[in-house]
């Protein structure tokens, strides 16, 4: 079994909540919130306070002006850069939606390194990790 982006192995204990897509969003996709108060992917220059984890949707994206169910504390799976490890505190990434090692004022942490799983947890396709949000 694997999980896929925006998805979690701890379900119950995710915080969860529905907002608005300001634009195009993919599971998995680390997000800002805009001056609307809508999700934008976060990135290292104009949104790079990370709110959430865009959740999955079956593995089709969400447009703007979607209902999108996003992450905002909790174990998700996300969208990270590469070679990133276990135990390694996060924050946007220079690349749109994604999260790379730095700080947060989240305290984003991986939970597993990007791509692995230890046994008895499902696994997550190369690029993604499971993080604490």
């Amino acid at each position: 079994m694997s999980l896929r982006p925006g998805q979690s192995h701890k379900g119950d204990a995710q915080h969860t909540e529905t907002r608005t897509a300001g634009e195009a969003l993919s599971g998995g996709d680390a997000v800002a919130l805009d001056a609307n108060d809508e999700l934008v992917t976060a990135d290292g220059t104009d949104n790079p306070v990370v709110y959430g984890i865009v959740g999955y949707n079956q593995g089709d994206g969400y447009e703007a002006g979607d209902d999108v169910l996003v992450t905002y504390s909790g174990p998700v799976v996300a969208n990270v850069a590469a070679g990133v490890a276990g135990g390694v505190e996060l924050g946007s990434s220079a690349t749109e939606g994604q999260l790379a090692a730095g700080t947060s004022t989240k305290g984003i942490m991986t939970m597993y390194a990007e791509g692995a799983a230890p046994g008895g947890i499902p696994n997550v396709p190369d690029g993604y990790a499971h993080v604490d949000v």
